[in-house]
């Protein structure tokens, strides 16, 4: 006797669930870092710690993790989206969360990476150290929205999300 198709995919859209979770929040993890330790050790002292950080290139780390992690949250979404599909709720919620990490990768790409650039790569160079300090002072602003976002997107949206779909709640 064949189990029934819902019974064989549960399993499956737990998985994916999970694995979204982990990734969801494992870009919560990399976001904190950033901007608990890499950026206020850029920004301690200017302009020197940033030509230290120049100098070691610090940021690649993070950024490399930042960027293999939401990839990886953004297409496990889409996999649990494809897999729940008649779970609206879940669905919807898991969704949004690739939403907004999508639109986290377009304010990293248009404003964090050619910032990094000043900052970083030209500094002191080429910037007095005023400008510096305000453009940093910015950055970590922005970086706050950013971590916000991040962590929204994964305990706001994919944690609920998760949660129903591994206790196989319909969610209309």
């Amino acid at each position: 006797m064949r189990p029934a198709p819902a019974m064989t995919r549960r399993p499956l859209v737990t998985l994916l669930a999970l694995l979204h979770l982990a990734c969801a929040l494992a870009l919560v993890g990399v976001a904190a870092y950033d901007t608990f330790v890499t950026y206020p050790a850029w920004f301690a002292h200017i302009p020197e710690s940033l030509e230290a950080a120049h100098r070691s290139n610090s940021g690649s780390v993070t950024a490399r993790w930042f960027a293999w992690l939401g990839s990886g949250s953004i297409a496990t979404a889409f996999a649990v989206a494809f897999a729940a599909w008649k779970q609206a709720l879940p669905r919807n919620l898991v969704l949004a969360s690739a939403a907004i990490v999508v639109l986290v990768y377009g304010v990293t790409a248009a404003y964090f990476e050619p910032l990094i650039t000043i900052l970083v790569r030209q500094g002191a160079r080429m910037w007095t150290n005023e400008v510096l300090r305000g453009q940093a002072r910015q950055f970590q602003q922005i970086n706050w929205i950013r971590l916000a976002n991040v962590a929204g997107a994964a305990l706001g949206l994919s944690l609920p999300a998760a949660i129903r779909l591994v206790r196989g709640d319909p969610g209309g």
